[in-house]
């Protein structure tokens, strides 16, 4: 969230929001064409996958 807020009031307005997701979408589109595909998305852990032991 700290991030996010881009005054530091402690809330994140709409476009705060918005500012910091299009952040997040220029890093994932990693030729700049504007459009995020499966090749370019990272891989994410899969949620069935087992949990490492302790």
């Amino acid at each position: 969230m700290e991030k996010a807020d881009a005054n530091h009031d402690g809330y994140v307005t709409p476009e705060e929001f918005k500012a910091a997701r299009s952040t997040q979408f220029d890093r994932l589109d990693r030729n700049g064409d504007d459009l995020v595909t499966l090749s370019e998305f990272p891989a994410w852990p899969s949620r069935t996958a087992p949990r490492p032991r302790r």
